[in-house]
C-alpha cells in the first residue's frame, strides 16, 4: 500500500506542477479582469478550507477512509473536465462569452473542494500506514521526489503555451489534459490501497464547538 501510495504522490505532484501555477493564467486569456483574477486566486483555497472541516464527520458516517479519499479524488480528477470545456461550450464570441471567467472561477471552487476534503482521511490512513519513528523518512523522501517532478512538470508546460500563445487555449488544453490523466492514475493507485484496522475510543470524538471550549 505504500507503494501505492508514493505512485499517487508523484501523479498528484505532476497534475500540481500544471495547476497550480497555470490556472490564472488560464483566467486571463478567456478575458479575466483584475477582480475576477483575485476571485479565482482566493475564494477557491478559502470555500474548500470551510468544507473540509466536514470531512472527518462524513468519514466516521461513511466507515472508511478509503472509500471516501476514492470517491473524492475520482471526482477530483472529473472536476478537470469543466475547466478543460469552458472557452469550447462558450465560444470567443457571443452573449455568454463575457462570462466564461465566472464560470472558471465555479469550476476552480469545484476543484479546490475536491482537492481538499479528502485531504484529513488520507492524513488519517498514511498515520497508521506508517509508524512515527519512520514518518520522516518516508515523508521526507516523497516530498522530494515530488518536488522535483512539479518543477519538471510545470518547465514542460512553460515551453507548450509560448509555442501556441498565452491566449490560446490551445496549449492550456493540452496541459490540462495532462493533469486530468494524472489523477486518474493516482486514483487508480488509491484504489489498491487497503483500509487498515483502526481502534478507537469513543473520547477521540469530538465536535468543532468542543474542540473551541477545550
Amino acid at each position: 500500500s505504500l507503494s501505492y501510495s508514493l505512485l499517487d504522490g508523484l501523479f498528484t505532484s505532476m497534475m500540481l506542477g500544471v495547476s497550480d501555477l497555470y490556472l490564472i493564467p488560464y483566467g486571463v486569456a478567456l478575458g479575466a479582469s483584475a477582480l475576477q483574477v483575485s476571485f479565482l486566486a482566493a475564494m477557491p483555497a478559502m470555500i474548500a478550507s470551510v468544507f473540509q472541516i466536514a470531512s472527518a464527520s462524513l468519514t466516521e458516517k461513511i466507515g472508511s477512509r478509503t472509500r471516501l479519499i476514492n470517491r473524492v479524488v475520482f471526482f477530483h480528477a472529473l472536476s478537470w473536465a469543466p475547466i478543460i470545456l469552458i472557452p469550447y461550450a462558450v465560444g470567443a464570441h457571443g452573449p455568454w462569452a463575457a462570462t466564461k471567467p465566472w464560470l472558471l472561477l465555479g469550476a476552480v471552487i469545484l476543484f479546490s473542494f475536491f482537492a481538499n476534503f479528502g485531504v484529513p482521511a488520507w492524513q488519517s490512513l498514511m498515520s497508521d500506514y506508517i509508524p512515527l519513528s519512520k514518518r520522516g523518512k518516508y515523508f521526507g523522501r516523497r516530498n522530494q521526489l515530488q518536488g522535483v517532478l512539479m518543477v519538471l512538470s510545470s518547465a514542460a508546460a512553460g515551453p507548450l503555451l509560448q509555442r501556441h500563445g498565452m491566449n490560446n487555449v490551445t496549449g492550456f488544453t493540452v496541459i490540462f489534459l495532462f493533469a486530468m490523466c494524472c489523477r486518474a492514475g493516482a486514483w487508480v493507485c488509491l484504489t489498491k490501497m487497503v483500509e487498515p484496522f483502526r481502534h478507537s475510543s469513543h473520547d477521540e470524538y469530538f465536535s468543532f464547538s468542543g474542540f473551541l471550549r477545550g
